[in-house]
């Protein structure tokens, strides 16, 4: 009988052991959450600056408040501006995308946020949802064109408790990407700012594979068929100049299945112009000319483009002409079928 009772000690410690294995603590991902921004644009003729200031929302949807908040930026700006209790700061890679970062004072005092019935520390000068803060601002010498920006909610990093065997072991925990480069485990959109030299910022359209016809919502989960993107002509640029084996689009940079030149469409969406763009149509109508008479259709498989859930605000195109000037395009995009509690993850 004692024999027995050792047996039952031993296999009952060995369970313990591997339930504390499983145990673990997993908070929303720090892309629960459901930003906007918006932005506008005025010009110092005295310094022949354009200065840009940006508002950014936290939607009533998110699980968590914002408190990282990037621009894609070529060069780097001057008189960066910060709300009360941020700090900026921008970095210049060599192999990653050069940006302007802002963050909130993680020395500042926290105030509780009840997520799932568990309390979370969170900094008291991030973005609540339901809220926004204003106060974003930065100068440049480059003119509007289309970029992307990305945010990151707060939330406590997961754990797992430790066993014998291994003192640090990974937390599984859903809508967590541990895998992915940093920039791209963000919830990213369009916005508008200071443009990349020597790249055209051009404006495109979500259609049928007709061109004709709006293509919309994009359900991530249910990625079947094909996606024609418009890209459209202007009084100053020309999509038959776009050398269209350059072309990459979405997250997951996808080729187009095929491309071709078809009848301008311009001044018939009017209400899809995204916020640089009516900046950009404004400048060119001082110029005159009227604009060239044919658009570029490229055709992509939607499943090839990667699109995901919650992380995806907006489509970005890129690619040159062929004379070797950069082209860049985004359009917003309206997703059905997700839950920000469960967001999409690069795979």
């Amino acid at each position: 009988m004692r024999n027995l009772r050792k047996i039952a000690l031993l296999y009952l410690a060995v369970y313990c052991l591997q339930s504390r294995a499983i145990a673990q603590t997993c908070p929303p991902p720090p892309t629960s959450i459901d930003p906007s921004l918006s932005s506008s644009v005025s010009y110092d003729i005295n310094t022949q600056t354009y200065i840009y200031r940006y508002t950014l929302r936290n939607g009533n949807r998110s699980a968590l408040p914002i408190n990282y908040f990037i621009l894609s930026l070529a060069q780097q700006p001057f008189d960066v501006q910060s709300p009360a209790n941020w700090i900026s700061r921008y970095i210049n890679f060599s192999s990653a995308p050069s940006n302007l970062r802002w963050a909130t004072i993680t020395e500042s005092p926290s105030t509780p946020l009840n997520i799932g019935g568990s309390d979370l520390a969170s900094p008291a000068y991030a973005v609540q949802p339901g809220t926004q803060l204003s106060g974003f601002g930065l100068s440049s010498s480059q003119p509007p064109g289309s970029l992307q920006y990305r945010v990151q909610g707060f939330v406590q990093i997961p754990s797992a408790t430790a066993t014998p065997s291994d003192d640090e072991p990974a937390p599984n925990c859903q809508g967590w990407d541990f895998n992915s480069p940093y920039l791209k485990t963000l919830v990213t959109g369009i916005a508008i700012g200071p443009s990349t030299p020597n790249v055209i910022s051009v404006a495109i359209r979500l259609r049928d594979e007709a061109g004709e016809h709006r293509y919309g919502p994009i359900d991530p989960n249910k990625p079947t068929g094909n996606i024609g993107v418009l890209v459209h002509s202007s009084r100053t640029f020309d999509a038959s100049a776009i050398n269209a084996s350059s072309i990459r689009f979405g997250p997951a940079d996808a080729v187009p299945l095929s491309s071709r030149l078809v009848p301008s469409g311009s001044g018939k969406d009017a209400d899809e112009r995204e916020e640089w763009e009516i900046i950009h149509d404004e400048s060119e109508s001082d110029q005159g000319g009227s604009p060239k008479p044919v658009d570029l259709l490229l055709i992509f498989n939607l499943k090839s483009l990667g699109v995901q859930c919650v992380l995806d605000k907006a489509l970005f195109l890129t690619g040159a002409t062929q004379s070797g000037e950069g082209i860049i395009g985004g359009i917003s995009l309206h997703t059905v079928g997700c839950n920000v509690l469960h967001p999409g993850h690069r795979r």
